[in-house]
């Protein structure tokens, strides 16, 4: 999977599990740490960061300050950094101090897929399609 189809995926987990709706992906080069924007029940934006990294490679907490960093200029209320690794002690410690970043780790992600697959493949196949048009 492209880092872009994986961008893709993470919001369409989130659009699931959260009932939110697509604004726009912003990931790659120059993203501020920011790769796909959904809007909340309240018309709140919601900032999303995906990695999709080797199990061995975990997130540390220089990219959880980097996707705060992208929160604020996003003017996000809330924001879910999405990997399929895992997080260092010291990102925990990032998303801790921050009560508005919501991580999803590898484990999780994997849960979410099994138990939201169709929902999820149906959202990401919407919005990915959407996009390409």
């Amino acid at each position: 999977m492209s880092d872009v189809d994986f961008e893709y995926l993470a919001a369409a987990v989130i659009m699931v599990l959260e009932g939110y709706q697509f604004d726009r992906r912003c990931g790659g080069r120059g993203d501020q740490g920011v790769d796909a924007i959904l809007i909340n029940h309240s018309g709140q934006r919601v900032v999303i960061q995906a990695k999709c990294y080797a199990l061995h490679r975990s997130i540390g907490s220089g990219k959880l300050r980097e996707f705060v960093g992208g929160m604020r200029m996003y003017d996000a209320a809330k924001g879910y950094f999405v990997t399929t690794s895992t997080f260092t002690p010291s990102a925990m410690q990032v998303v801790r101090s921050n009560g508005f970043i919501h991580p999803i780790n590898g484990g999780q992600l994997e849960m979410y897929l099994q138990q939201h697959a169709d929902q999820i493949e149906k959202t990401y196949n919407t919005i990915r399609s959407s996009a390409t048009s």
